[in-house]
């Protein structure tokens, strides 16, 4: 597990709410992806269901087994119990806060009051602020999205087939991990500067692909190719790459042996998109030249019109 102690070093403190474009090739490319959907949230009743307060509120807290966990969570005003609305899980890097990095994502903008997002906090473990090296039920931060997913549940009205996650450097990790374990939970997800997932006490197929227990996972991939925290590169076992493979290669169609991940261009650019694949599971990555350990330009717009197509 070395490729932990590379991604021990990456927090919140590295990140700023704006990318530099003289790092960023394609920072002036603002193009929506040609697929995205409506941003409407699904329709349906939540009868009966008192709705809880909206707004931003940054000082919750949640008893999840022997710990007391914190969260910020941002309600939309015209929440109701009318109306279903997706939720967002965003995890953040080594050393950050939900509110951290709620303020350097900025993710609400693009959804424009059409979601609820939660920002959890992470505890100091072993080897990093999420728990990335045991599954359920030992896990405490899969216990967290648990805990957390029910407890939203009961005060609002979440469109339960409208779950996203996604988080930067090892939230992006966390996003994987999530994935292959509450893959059943989840819409779809957009790990960004981050890799995985790997879990040493799961099995690995003959084509070295790790096997998670939930289902396929539409997957948005973000990564900086002149990212040296977590390095981007298809040679070696961690990154984005990494990410990009595990996904394309469980999402194609059986038999799956000698799946080559050709892919087709789509926008922004430079993003593409894995062929042959459903097209309700599809993978699409967007691996950015001159971009370092930070977020993109165009991460928060990406990633919304990503998750609006589910």
């Amino acid at each position: 597990m070395w490729l932990l102690l590379i991604v021990a070093c990456s927090g919140d403190d590295t990140i700023t709410n704006a990318v530099d474009a003289s790092t960023d090739t394609s920072a002036t490319d603002t193009s929506p992806p040609s697929e995205a959907g409506s941003d409407a949230p699904t329709a349906g009743a939540c009868v009966g269901l008192t709705v809880g307060p909206t707004g931003v509120s940054n000082a919750n807290a949640l008893q999840v087994g022997s710990r007391k966990r914190t969260y910020v969570l941002s309600v939309p005003a015209n929440a109701s119990n009318q109306k279903r609305l997706p939720l967002v899980f965003v995890w953040h890097g080594d050393g950050g806060t939900g509110a951290g990095i709620r303020s350097a994502l900025n993710l609400e903008a693009p959804a424009s009051g059409n979601a609820i997002f939660v920002y959890p906090d992470g505890v100091q473990q072993a080897n990093g602020w999420w728990d990335l090296d045991s599954g359920p039920p030992t896990n405490i931060d899969i216990a967290l999205f648990d805990g957390l997913l029910t407890e939203i549940q009961t005060h609002y009205c979440v469109d339960d087939k409208r779950i996203f996650a996604t988080g930067f450097s090892r939230g992006g990790f966390f996003t994987n991990h999530l994935a292959c374990f509450r893959g059943d939970k989840l819409a779809a997800i957009a790990p960004q500067s981050g890799g995985g997932p790997y879990w040493p006490n799961t099995a690995y197929n003959g084509d070295g692909q790790l096997t998670c227990p939930t289902p396929p996972m539409p997957a948005l991939i973000i990564h900086g190719n002149a990212d040296m925290t977590v390095v981007n590169d298809p040679k070696l076992p961690d990154g984005g790459w990494q990410s990009y493979q595990h996904w394309a290669y469980w999402n194609h169609a059986a038999p799956r042996a000698g799946y080559n991940f050709a892919s087709d261009p789509t926008l922004p650019s430079p993003c593409f998109a894995a062929k042959g694949l459903p097209s309700d599971h599809p993978v699409v990555a967007c691996f950015i030249d001159g971009l370092g350990h930070a977020p993109w330009s165009q991460q928060a717009s990406t990633v919304w019109s990503f998750f609006a197509r589910f």
